[in-house]
């Protein structure tokens, strides 16, 4: 067994502080050859002796002895080969994500950048599936320090889009364009004059034609497998790349990194 897949598979059983530093080792493109324990101390913000009684804990006898199994760990992997099962669903992501990417433009997310800066609050709302992709979204903005929250019943979303202002932001999130809880709620939103943002698959439906701006991903349901249809995919890698762009915010970052850490110790 490899240094890596060690510290894999007992992750569960480290301590929070452990589990950090596991965590940035484990980490791909993480640079280790040239880095000191002192500074991995400081990236990780855990103690030198707490990384040294790590390194024993995995059964090396120090930090450099550390640094040199993981660089070999990762020398003498092999690739492995791909069942065509595997090779089906990869092919299958590596579309939508491409097809994705093309009708994306930066231009247009540093917009939606600055409208998420510029908002006092910040309402998402989904149904089904949509709506877990909402939830996940509200989550990862509460996590960076924005007021953001998501409704996912559809009288709450009611009563939610019924007390926007002008100074909320508001996100749809409907893949056919044409969910009917999402409209009404968008439809209360742009009466009380709130920026309006739709995301969907599908160009000009009811929901665009509500909103300010629309965020369009490729319908994942134009490809040809009618046995595997995940239609958050693209949204969820939409939702990805604004998260990378908000955490170029350096206070973003901060707020982002103390609720890891916190979540970690905690639990």
């Amino acid at each position: 067994m490899s240094l890596r897949e060690n510290i894999e598979q007992n992750f569960i059983r480290f301590s929070p502080k452990e589990k950090l530093i596991a965590t940035y080792l484990l980490q791909e493109n993480q640079p280790l050859k040239n880095i000191s324990i002192q500074h991995l101390s400081t990236l990780t913000n855990v103690s030198p002796a707490t990384i040294t009684r790590f390194c024993r804990k995995i059964g090396c006898d120090s930090f450099v002895d550390l640094k040199i199994q993981l660089q070999a760990s990762e020398n003498t992997e092999q690739p492995i080969e791909s069942e065509p099962i595997f090779s089906t669903v990869s092919q299958y992501y590596n579309r939508v994500l491409q097809k994705t990417a093309d009708l994306l433009s930066e231009t247009q997310l540093r917009r939606m950048i600055r409208l998420i800066l510029e908002a006092n609050r910040i309402v998402i709302y989904g149904v089904g599936s949509s709506g877990l992709t909402a939830r996940e979204m509200a989550i990862r903005f509460s996590r960076m320090g924005i007021n953001a929250t998501c409704e996912t019943d559809s009288h709450m979303m009611i009563i939610s889009s019924t007390i926007t202002t002008a100074d909320d932001l508001v996100i749809g999130i409907s893949n056919s364009g044409e969910t009917k809880e999402v409209i009404h709620a968008l439809t209360n939103a742009k009466r009380n004059q709130a920026t309006v943002i739709a995301v969907s698959s599908i160009n000009g439906g009811t929901l665009s034609q509500l909103a300010n701006e629309t965020l369009l991903v490729y319908n994942s349901r134009f490809i040809n497998n009618e046995q595997f249809v995940n239609s958050q995919f693209p949204i969820s890698f939409l939702f990805d790349i604004l998260t990378l762009m908000l955490l170029e915010n350096p206070d973003y970052r901060r707020n982002m990194q103390k609720t890891i850490q916190e979540i970690t110790q905690n639990h």
